[in-house]
């Protein structure tokens, strides 16, 4: 892939599960937004919500490491407490899963096109039913990316393209011997 092509830049994020972590015996309060550490695993997170105050647990988000049971708990404020027991994936009161999306691969080279409009700008298009469409807004990412639909989504950092966009569809391109680079479709995250 000429890399002159790839005008634009961006970042890949990642979907990745919440954590809950359960605690008793708190003395001081979590507070949403702050680091929470553990004292003897090193471990850390942001707090992403909190319920309970001297038990409950917190939802996580960017663990690093691993948080050990019976360890305690601080975070960056006042909060303080005891592990009861170790991270697992957080499911709220319908029992879906919650998610977020942290920046996995950052300044990536790209260029942001719209399909079928040969480089003149978003434009509608008739369709043969005399429907007008959107034209789709699509990116192409070199082939040394990670990336796929429903996993990842992109977050445009140059030009009119500033926006978080769910990937629609995702296909590579072949070269002589590898994947030359990749094409993806995208829908502006609302």
């Amino acid at each position: 892939m000429n890399s002159r092509l790839l005008a634009h830049t961006c970042n890949i994020l990642k979907r990745e599960k919440k954590q809950k972590l359960s605690f008793d015996t708190g003395t001081g309060t979590f507070t949403k937004g702050l680091m929470v550490s553990g004292a003897t695993s090193k471990a850390t997170a942001v707090i992403d919500k909190v319920s309970g105050s001297t038990s409950g647990y917190l939802v996580l988000k960017n663990v690093t490491g691993t948080f050990q049971n019976d360890e305690a708990l601080t975070d960056t404020g006042t909060g303080a407490a005891v592990a009861n027991g170790v991270c697992s994936d957080y499911q709220n009161s319908y029992g879906e899963y919650e998610y977020y999306w942290p920046i996995d691969q950052s300044s990536v080279d790209c260029r942001f096109y719209y399909a079928g409009n040969k480089g003149q700008g978003k434009t509608r298009v008739i369709h043969e039913t005399g429907q007008m469409i959107d034209l789709p807004l699509s990116v192409i990412l070199p082939g040394t990316v990670t990336v796929a639909s429903a996993e990842y989504r992109i977050d445009g950092t140059s030009g009119p393209f500033q926006e978080v966009y769910s990937i629609e569809t995702c296909y590579s391109v072949s070269g002589r011997s590898a994947v030359d680079h990749y094409e993806a479709v995208l829908k502006a995250v609302q």
